[in-house]
């Protein structure tokens, strides 16, 4: 199984990074493959989503993986917003499957934000499956 995990918490000291390892160490050697901030932009102040480019650059990525003997099967989003955003846009142009990881104050955070509300709504209606943190945040998710 070759897997995408695209976070921007994975060289950062806390629970999220933590926890994404956790799941990480249970693929196949080699079978997972991180995209963080240390290796992609993922942010251009100037450009408007911000993340387009790391879009771009992922899109091309998958897409030549897709023409080569090994695609990537699925993309883990370290988090909804907006990691899942980009997992939303590579399954609708390249149907590539995406998995979400949710948590509580994340999904606090963006549901009080009605701009947010509406694409976190998107996210998580698109996304294949969803890995959330507790019950609380699984019943707001299922309220949404």
């Amino acid at each position: 199984m070759k897997v995408l995990l695209l976070t921007e918490n994975w060289a950062q000291v806390g629970g999220i990074r933590n926890y994404l390892q956790s799941i990480a160490k249970y693929f196949p050697a080699g079978g997972v493959e991180v995209i963080e901030p240390s290796q992609w932009r993922f942010f251009w102040p100037i450009i408007r989503p911000q993340w387009l480019p790391l879009f771009i650059k992922l899109y091309r990525k998958v897409k030549r993986a897709k023409a080569s003997s090994e695609p990537y099967e699925v993309l883990c989003c370290g988090k909804a917003l907006f990691e899942g955003f980009v997992g939303y846009y590579l399954k609708k142009y390249l149907w590539l499957p995406y998995v979400v990881f949710t948590y509580a104050m994340e999904i606090d955070t963006w549901m009080a934000a009605r701009g947010t509300r509406r694409k976190l709504a998107r996210v998580i209606k698109g996304a294949d499956r969803i890995v959330y943190i507790n019950n609380r945040t699984k019943q707001q998710l299922l309220a949404m």
